[in-house]
Order: structure tokens, then C-alpha cells, then sequence
């Protein structure tokens, strides 16, 4: 016995369930994509408290400035596109982020490598900054 549907039995149960469909939609429209969350963490409970969401963020934080205190060492770490041809010396970085802050848009086409690496590790340090966590309530 075949057990299977034809395209045009399909279609006309998924026409009949639509309704139902758009009204579930409308009830439950689902997470929004204006944003979302970088990674999930999972804790047991009982270990759960009121700073644990701040606290991790802190710890992530820590982290960059332990392991990737800059642009340069952040791209090789993660591996982003060109992060071996980013400089070693300080006084190097200092005058490619000063580039890029005075002008992004000749930086992003002189130095795509080092243009990319920064805006990527700027905008990581600001969300943990501005939101370790999010919530959809």
C-alpha cells in the first residue's frame, strides 16, 4: 500500500490548514529577528543567580582582554580572512585604527584584512559590553 501523497493532495491540504496556520502566526509570531542571541548557555539551576548573566559576560570580557587584547590577535585567534598579513607591533595597530576611524570607507578598500578584523572585534566588545545576555520577554 503506498503511503504517500500526491503533490495535488498536498496542495489542497495545505491550502485547507492555512487558516490555522496565519491564525497561529498571528498568536505566536516567534522570536523576532531584529536580533539574536550569539550563543546559549546552559546552568543548572541551582547554581543560577540574580549577576550570573553579567557575571559571564565579564568573564567573556576577561577573556578578550586576557587572549585577544586587540584587533590584530583576535583575528588570528578566531581565524578571520587575512589575519596573517595583520601587524605585531603596537605602534602599527595604533596607526591602522586611526586609519579606520578617520576614514572606514578607504580603510575597508586599502586594508580589507585589518578594516574587517576591527569593525568584527569592536562590534563583539560592544555587545558584551551592552548586552551580555538577551531576552525576548
Amino acid at each position: 500500500m503506498t503511503r504517500t501523497l500526491s503533490p495535488e493532495a498536498l496542495q489542497e491540504l495545505s491550502a485547507r490548514l492555512e487558516p490555522a496556520h496565519q491564525s497561529f502566526r498571528k498568536r505566536y509570531p516567534g522570536a523576532p529577528s531584529a536580533g539574536q542571541p550569539v550563543h546559549t548557555y546552559y546552568e543548572a539551576a541551582h547554581l543560577f543567580r540574580a549577576d550570573t548573566v553579567q557575571r559571564l559576560g565579564q568573564l567573556a570580557l576577561d577573556s578578550l582582554d586576557e587572549y585577544a587584547l586587540d584587533f590584530a590577535s583576535f583575528a588570528k585567534i578566531i581565524g578571520l580572512p587575512g589575519a596573517g598579513q595583520l601587524p605585531e607591533s603596537t605602534e602599527e595597530m595604533a596607526a591602522i585604527v586611526q586609519s579606520i576611524e578617520r576614514d572606514p570607507k578607504t580603510a575597508s578598500r586599502e586594508n580589507r584584512p585589518a578594516w574587517f578584523a576591527y569593525t568584527v572585534y569592536r562590534r563583539v566588545l560592544e555587545k558584551l559590553r551592552r548586552e551580555p545576555h538577551r531576552t525576548d520577554d
